[in-house]
């Protein structure tokens, strides 16, 4: 490895995104490339971090140049995480969500029972015109 100038790095782990995905994500970034500061204040974004809680996180490590950590064929590609704990949250301008501790796997059902309805629901009634922008929605 060290003659071919590569390190152990993990894989980027990607969701594996249809043309329809890359071109909705496109048209949306397009729409939204003029937009002021104000604008974007009236956003809440929200993002979710998974914890393994186990010993065995099960990871694979890939021999790849520091330069080519977003090249596909370095990437692992994968629809669900290990067993563990999600952390789950919202944010926006001068506003913020609480923190949602989420054990196990996460439904449709799940999600609208235990985040959306009683967590996002009144924040997003707090600021009126706001928009909540949810990744892979």
């Amino acid at each position: 490895m060290a003659e071919g100038h590569l390190r152990s790095w993990r894989p980027l782990c990607v969701l594996p995104l249809t043309l329809t995905h890359r071109h909705l994500r496109l048209e949306w970034c397009h729409a939204r490339g003029n937009w002021t500061v104000v604008e974007w204040n009236q956003v809440v974004l929200r993002d979710k971090s998974r914890f393994s809680l186990s010993s065995d996180d099960n990871r694979v490590r890939v021999g790849r140049p520091c330069s080519k950590r977003l090249n596909p064929v370095f990437a692992l590609r994968r629809h669900t995480s290990p067993p563990g704990m999600m952390v789950w949250g919202a944010i926006g301008y001068n506003t913020r969500s609480p923190l949602v501790f989420i054990r196990g796997t996460i439904t449709a059902q799940r999600y609208v029972h235990d985040i959306l309805q009683p967590h996002v629901l009144p924040l997003m009634q707090r600021l009126p015109g706001a928009i909540f922008q949810q990744d892979n929605a």
